[in-house]
């Protein structure tokens, strides 16, 4: 899957499996604000509890909207290249709607938990709790979704220097191989008149090296033995062209020839 199908795919949306996040980070989160924000430690131990079961369920609405508004803004700006303009527009919507609905929670606190009078928590106090709350939760989000997108990126590029090494390959040996063709023909036709068995054994070294050519040219990577099989008559057929003025030496341990390279 490459970078736009990703982006536009409905189950990538969110950049990494959320579930398990949210079962661990809704209670943890919800049952530390009690002690950050309001300090509850003095509190009895009964009404701790229900305190703490109210923040967790305040928690868990704040962590769904934020969900709920990131998951639009990406589904409605896409591309990574608006990535700057969607986290603003994004950031603007949460903001105001942590606002509305922490002022509903505001309204609610005179209710819930009642029968508690003496718990009175400041304005500015569940105005930084809801906050706090919003904040890990856009960051959480977001930091996945870039790790994610990141990783795509970098997979693409890799990709691409691939495709460009390989394309730069085949060009070479499209380049390559008429000339050795032709070189190839021109040896054959001045030892066929001198040594017919030498011409012979020509023939067939140069049909096998081609065959090596149809068999390997498809492949990424090849053993190092194999590549060597194509070698050999590769040296053959230039050996019977330059005669003595060519000499090849090789030497390659047994544990190489195990190794995978390039063809041809």
């Amino acid at each position: 899957m490459n970078l736009k199908q990703h982006i536009e795919n409905p189950a990538c949306i969110i950049g990494f499996k959320d579930k398990w996040v949210m079962r661990i980070g809704i209670p943890l989160l919800g049952g530390l604000i009690p002690f950050v924000f309001f300090n509850f430690q003095d509190i009895n131990f009964s009404r701790l509890i229900i305190l703490m079961l109210f923040s967790i369920m305040n928690t868990f609405v704040f962590w769904k909207m934020d969900k709920g508004i990131i998951i639009y803004f990406r589904k409605k700006i896409p591309s990574h290249k608006e990535y700057s303009k969607r986290l603003i527009y994004q950031f603007g919507v949460i903001i105001i709607l942590t606002f509305i609905v922490t002022n509903i929670v505001i309204w609610l606190q005179s209710y819930i938990p009642p029968n508690y009078d003496d718990f009175s928590p400041k304005i500015n106090q569940i105005y930084a709790a809801t906050y706090s709350v919003t904040f890990f939760v856009m960051a959480i989000y977001e930091a996945m979704y870039f790790f994610d997108l990141w990783k795509i990126e970098l997979l693409e590029n890799e990709k691409l220097k691939t495709e460009n090494t390989k394309a730069q390959l085949d060009v070479l040996k499209n380049q390559i191989n008429p000339h050795f063709l032709f070189n190839s023909f021109n040896t054959l036709t001045s030892i066929i008149p001198e040594n017919s068995e030498t011409a012979i054994k020509f023939t067939s070294e140069l049909s096998k090296f081609y065959r090596f050519i149809l068999e390997l040219k498809g492949k990424e990577l090849i053993p190092l033995y194999k590549e060597m099989e194509c070698v050999d008559s590769f040296i053959y057929l230039q050996k019977i062209r330059f005669e003595e003025r060519l000499n090849i030496e090789i030497d390659i341990d047994d544990e190489d020839l195990k190794l995978y390279i390039v063809p041809l």
